[in-house]
């Protein structure tokens, strides 16, 4: 996580998750190993094929394609919709669920009809959501959200049979959240 988009580097990214995997390597279990990804739909449904035994995490974030787009562009070519439809045939365990990140933003996505649509989006898949805590950064019009706010969306998916956990924010006051750190730095080598 936090290294680019590994389906971007797919054949290296395989080789990498057998070498991890393999007895002669560093021999850790598939079934503890997690790729992240925002979303290359095709992508997601080839690595379903190799059979590797790991798990899944998707970078959600939305439940809007205008929103997504906004927070992560490749949704232009790589859609909510089409996420979902290539999940839906990833093979899981029967006692893991795939992980759905999924970026609270105050008066954005944060309301009932968008907890309401999430569970709509997961509806057919073994899912897991992890909410996390919008870090807000100089430039941004976006704010975070309550405490208050987050365990009402978190009860609505749990009351909906939804497994659901929020992230502890770490890092807020240096704006260490995904892509901030090189944002900042871009900011300052423009100025």
């Amino acid at each position: 996580m936090g290294m680019g988009e590994p389906l971007d580097n797919y054949e290296n990214m395989v080789k990498a998750i057998k070498i991890i995997s393999d007895e002669n390597g560093l021999h850790i279990s598939p079934r503890r190993q997690t790729l992240s990804t925002s979303g290359i739909a095709p992508k997601i449904e080839k690595l379903g094929k190799e059979q590797l035994g790991i798990n899944l995490a998707i970078s959600l974030h939305a439940v809007d394609d205008k929103l997504r787009e906004e927070l992560i562009p490749m949704n232009k070519a790589y859609n909510i919709q089409s996420v979902i439809e290539a999940v839906k045939k990833f093979p899981v365990d029967k006692r893991k669920k795939v992980l759905f990140e999924y970026l609270v933003i105050k008066d954005i996505n944060d309301d009932e009809k968008s907890a309401n649509k999430l569970v709509k989006l997961l509806n057919g898949i073994k899912a897991k959501v992890n909410l996390i805590y919008f870090n807000p950064y100089p430039g941004t019009d976006f704010k975070r959200p309550d405490d208050d706010t987050m365990k009402k969306f978190q009860d609505y998916l749990i009351n909906k049979g939804i497994m659901c956990t929020i992230r502890k924010s770490k890092g807020m006051d240096i704006s260490a959240a995904c892509g901030q750190l090189r944002e900042k730095e871009l900011r300052s080598n423009d100025g």
